[in-house]
């Protein structure tokens, strides 16, 4: 068995996710899904001290959880970690539209939306995480384990 080093950096392409959306990104690398990994800490620990909010994810409403709730937690890191690598790895996109037909702009509030639903966050996943799974199927044992994980590979 063997990895090759010094590869480019993944190329930017169109990739289909469910029901018709295109979205123009790159696969992630190991680097940033631990930038990723951490920045997702921040704003979970911010957000469970009561320091910040998460208004700009465009959440439903949900009951305050506790730190103890640890099934919700799994889950809001999990989310809030493939939005911010949605942000890092897209810049484009196609087929997110309005009610009135116009386009959706990419930013934060709409990726979170369209990431609210499953499929397009499976989806999502699949597409982002390829080459950092591919890695550690091999059995290298150089890729980080995926997002909302918490272990190292």
């Amino acid at each position: 068995m063997a990895i090759v080093l010094g590869k480019a950096a993944p190329a930017m392409a169109w990739e289909t996710l469910p029901h018709g959306v295109q979205v123009h990104m790159r696969r992630a690398t190991s680097v940033e899904t631990s930038h990723v990994e951490r920045a997702t800490g921040r704003i979970l620990s911010d957000y469970l001290s009561g320091k910040a909010e998460l208004a700009s994810f465009h959440l439903p409403e949900a009951e305050e959880p506790s730190a103890e709730d640890d099934q919700y937690i799994f889950g809001l890191s999990k989310f809030l970690s493939s939005v911010l690598l949605f942000e890092m790895l897209a810049d484009d996109w196609k087929g997110v539209l309005k009610d009135d037909g116009r386009p959706w702009p990419i930013d934060r509030a709409s990726v979170s939306l369209l990431l609210l639903s499953p499929d397009q966050l499976q989806e999502f996943e699949r597409l982002a995480y390829r080459d950092v799974w591919e890695i550690r199927a091999e059995g290298n044992g150089s890729a980080v384990s995926p997002i909302g994980s918490g272990g190292a590979a």
